[in-house]
């Protein structure tokens, strides 16, 4: 099975690698784009650099082009913060290493019921322009869902983590009966977790 970290990049490579072809958006057997209403992402106050939570003003943005369709949301370059407590809450029980029911086998898999960050469920023929912008994910979470969307076309999006799903550090010293380890500050130990 592949790690977390290696499923969600196969999932961005697989969404956001191919980028939007020169027809999107136009009617199947014709080559010109039809005219796209654009969503100015701006419009919806969230912060562009990565300091308060854009949830809201995403979903806001999504619920727009839903009822819209045949449109392209803008998104200026910036990094967007999507936190969640409930996908905090995941990570940590999980880092902890505390609840067995949260561990990898379990978490892991389709259809496991994540926080969604992204929710583009049931989008209809919307083009994202998202061009130098990252996604800084807070907690596990499913950091997009397309679930029901049909030509959707997402163009630029990068997606990263504000707490990385490990820890690390260096041994600094080694005796007999115990070692110690100096910790990288991106990448803390969760409280109560237990080193192996």
């Amino acid at each position: 099975m592949l790690s977390l970290g290696k499923q969600l990049a196969v999932a961005a490579l697989l969404v956001l690698a191919a980028g939007c072809s020169s027809s999107f958006g136009a009617p199947k057997g014709k080559g010109k784009t039809m005219n796209m209403t654009k969503i100015n992402f701006s419009d919806y106050g969230a912060v562009k650099d990565g300091s308060a939570n854009a949830k809201d003003a995403f979903k806001a943005a999504f619920d727009a082009c839903r009822a819209k369709g045949n449109c392209e949301l803008v998104i200026e370059p910036g990094v967007y913060l999507i936190s969640d407590p409930e996908a905090i809450k995941l990570r940590d029980a999980v880092m902890s290493l505390k609840d067995k029911s949260q561990d990898e086998g379990t978490i892991f898999q389709f259809y496991f019921p994540y926080v969604t960050g992204l929710d583009m469920r049931n989008l209809k023929n919307v083009k994202v322009t998202a061009k130098g912008v990252t996604i800084l994910c807070e907690g596990f979470m499913e950091p997009v869902t397309l679930e029901g969307s049909k030509n959707v076309c997402i163009e630029g999006l990068n997606i990263s983590y504000k707490r990385l799903p490990f820890t690390q550090g260096v041994i600094t010293k080694v005796e007999k009966d115990y070692y110690d380890v100096k910790l990288d500050e991106d990448t803390p130990l969760t409280e109560g977790a237990a080193l192996s």
